[in-house]
């Protein structure tokens, strides 16, 4: 879940949030924003 986003994300953008995890703490992380239904990158859909 996102949460506080300012504008909904728009593909070709690049995203950038924090994963919380209970015992490892914050990881930030980023994001490329791709469209619904797009391959994912590396083009190899599972």
């Amino acid at each position: 879940m996102f949460v506080g986003l300012v504008h909904p994300p728009a593909a070709g953008e690049k995203a950038r949030g924090v994963l919380q995890f209970e015992h490892a703490g914050r990881v930030e992380v980023e994001f490329e924003v791709v469209a619904m239904g797009a391959p994912p990158p590396g083009g190899r859909a599972n």
